[in-house]
């Protein structure tokens, strides 16, 4: 495939009758928790602001006196949700359109359709579980930049990368009120090892990025401060911290991270069901109901075994139409929860939520479709150029309706 920027010249008539107008993206089949969330492909807006209520006031008492001395406004937090590009580019040499053949033009288009449908496709399952600003992950705080391995915080931030993805850094998420911009330089993935939390890169890390420190944050190359944040963003794996902002907010300064970004329970039983139901228990206190479960394949066929022939199979619909998934029924102080294998969820780690909390918005369908007038000449080379676009972010109206647990 080749590259390039293109000009509005010389664009085939033939493209205007075969042009593909569906496509079946098997890059989004498996992404459980992107097809089972609702969808809204109307977003005409330039952000959404997303108000989340911390505290409904700050007093209230008995005695008059007392409640009007103590009234308050209660606290909210206002999270402004902007829609963030995704771009997969296609590209057909102009030796084919030049032998005017019909059937030709039609099987390559629609072969170079079905492969950066599925490429899209699984850009938008990574970002729909995506961490904070779209990151990849970090760099431990203690891990070595000189050389060409590179250590991570957790193992499951490896999952996103391999061999040949190009990375970039930054200090921090992308996300902050100043996030300052990626470092200098690039840095190509030559290996990943996710039991050691490592990658390989083909140069040391200060060679090819040479501002880079332990701690960084690491993106695909061009998305540091252009993506959006997945559930993992919204409801990370651990409490966030001073300084780890979240579209310009500072979750740790509210009293109440739980609210801000889902509750975290302190089960940690090896029993997986439980340690579900005791940990569901610890949170129904709070009014968090929740109805679906996601964890990670591996997990979720240890949880099969240990309930051998006393499992519950269930079936559900997606919200995207003609889709649905096979999963077990547990019962838990919550209500009826099905579990479903869900690839990106992290290993060891599961989340519960009600998927009725949860929006992906998008300016058009997602992604969209090259017309028969958008095939232009590459300026660069002699061939077609189009792209798949998709215009979106992920909404939660009550991220503390999620519940984040771990199994020893």
């Amino acid at each position: 495939m080749t590259t390039g920027s293109a000009d509005r010249t010389n664009k085939s008539a033939l493209l205007k009758v075969r042009y593909q107008k569906g496509l079946n993206f098997r890059g989004v089949a498996t992404a459980k928790f992107y097809n089972m969330a609702s969808k809204d492909t109307s977003f005409s807006e330039r952000n959404k602001e997303r108000v989340i209520s911390v505290t409904a006031g700050n007093g209230g008492s008995a005695d008059f006196p007392t409640a009007l001395a103590l009234r308050g406004p209660g606290t909210e937090v206002t999270f402004t949700l902007v829609p963030k590009p995704d771009y997969v580019i296609l590209s057909i040499d102009e030796q084919l359109f030049r032998t005017k053949n019909a059937a030709a033009i039609k099987n390559i288009v629609t072969q170079q359709l079905d492969n950066k449908g599925k490429e899209h496709g699984y850009i938008i399952a990574r970002k729909a579980w995506g961490e904070n600003g779209g990151s990849l992950g970090r760099l431990s705080a203690t891990a070595s930049v000189t050389t060409t391995t590179l250590t991570f915080r957790s193992m499951h931030q490896i999952r996103n990368m391999y061999k040949g993805m190009v990375i970039e850094a930054a200090a921090t998420d992308g996300t902050a009120q100043t996030p300052g911009n990626a470092r200098a330089g690039s840095l190509t993935v030559a290996s990943i090892n996710i039991a050691s939390k490592t990658i390989v890169t083909t140069v040391a890390g200060t060679t090819g990025i040479p501002g880079l420190t332990a701690s960084d944050y690491i993106f695909p190359k061009g998305e540091f401060g252009k993506s959006w944040s997945g559930l993992l963003g919204w409801c990370p794996v651990t409490a966030p911290t001073t300084g780890d902002y979240f579209y310009g907010i500072d979750r740790s300064a509210y009293g109440d991270t739980a609210k801000l970004s889902g509750f975290r329970a302190s089960a940690t039983l090896a029993d997986k069901s439980s340690n579900v139901v005791r940990a569901l228990a610890e949170a129904s206190p709070l009014e968090i109901n929740v109805n679906t479960l996601f964890c990670n394949p591996v997990d979720y066929a240890k949880w099969l075994d240990e309930l051998g022939d006393n499992r519950r199979e269930t079936e559900v619909s997606a919200k995207t139409v003609g889709v649905s998934y096979k999963g077990i029924l547990v019962h838990t102080p919550s209500g009826d929860v099905t579990v479903l294998s869900e690839p990106r969820c992290p290993e060891n780690i599961w989340v519960a939520t009600s998927l009725d909390a949860w929006e992906f918005n998008s300016i058009g369908e997602v992604p969209s479709m090259p017309g028969p007038n958008e095939w232009e000449r590459e300026s660069t080379a002699d061939a077609r150029q189009a792209r798949l676009a998709s215009y979106m972010f992920l909404d939660c109206e009550d991220p503390g309706a999620t519940v984040v647990g771990a199994w020893s």
